[in-house]
């Protein structure tokens, strides 16, 4: 181990050799069925000769945080809790599992209901994979660089702090259900630009999970502050409809 200072803590300790960017279990795929996982870019889904690496673990990086940072902060709290909302939910006692309702919008559109989830945790486990991916080195996310948002960020996961509803708000939606969709496929994050906002795209085992960057309310789409997890333990997952998840792969990856 390395003395240096922590990314998190800031403070010099011994760093860990090695730190996953993206927790392991999100490669659900991978992990159960132990075919590996696709890695490629959002511009090469749009080629017919689809350029993609195999590999059977995902990316990790050493020198970046400290054991206690790494394994008793971000492990043992938010990515433990994120892996029992996502994967396991009976490792969580009754009276604290979210519960999970499908349903459909006005316009047609499938969305999963989820009640009963722990803002703080879940908001801050998915941000620390943002701000992860902002201090990696690697080439897999050498788009993101948050800028000064990276320390905000910092001090929200240390501190245990989700902040507001359209502080950094998260928009997920999910083609696991189609059977034809590319679900042991993870995209190279990309950072997105539209009508003045910002925004980073992750592609992970069957999922979208669309960060926006802005902290000014205003600058966020309506349509992301009512689906995002909220202060009352909500949030709407968008479910695209059977068939279509080449398209929307490609549509929420701004390429089409």
């Amino acid at each position: 181990m390395k003395t240096a200072i922590c990314k998190l803590c800031l403070q010099e300790k011994k760093l860990l050799n090695q730190s996953h960017i993206i927790p392991n279990f999100m490669f659900k795929s991978l992990n159960k069925e132990k075919k590996g996982m696709f890695f490629t870019t959002f511009n090469n889904l749009t080629k017919i000769k689809n350029k993609k690496e195999k590999r059977f673990t995902g990316e990790f990086e050493g020198n970046l945080l400290c054991e206690d940072c790494d394994n008793k902060l971000l492990g043992s709290i938010y990515e433990a809790y994120g892996h029992k909302v996502l994967y396991d939910l009976k490792q969580l006692p009754k009276d604290e599992r979210p519960i999970f309702t499908a349903g459909k919008s006005l316009d047609g559109l499938g969305f999963i209901h989820c009640s009963n989830l722990n803002y703080q945790k879940f908001k801050l486990f998915l941000l620390s994979i943002l701000w992860r991916a902002s201090i990696s080195s690697r080439p897999f996310f050498n788009e993101i660089h948050l800028e000064h948002h990276e320390d905000i960020l910092r001090k929200m996961i240390y501190s245990g702090d989700a902040g507001k509803v359209s502080d950094y708000p998260i928009f997920i939606a999910t083609y696991a259900n189609d059977k034809n969709s590319p679900k042991e496929l993870i995209a190279k994050p990309q950072k997105n630009f539209k009508d003045g906002k910002t925004s980073v795209v992750f592609m992970m085992d069957g999922a979208f999970y669309i960060f926006y960057i802005s902290c000014e309310e205003k600058e966020i789409p309506n349509y992301v502050l009512s689906e995002t997890i909220k202060l009352s333990n909500e949030m709407n997952m968008v479910v695209f409809p059977t068939g279509t998840s080449r398209d929307k792969v490609l549509g929420f990856a701004g390429l089409i």
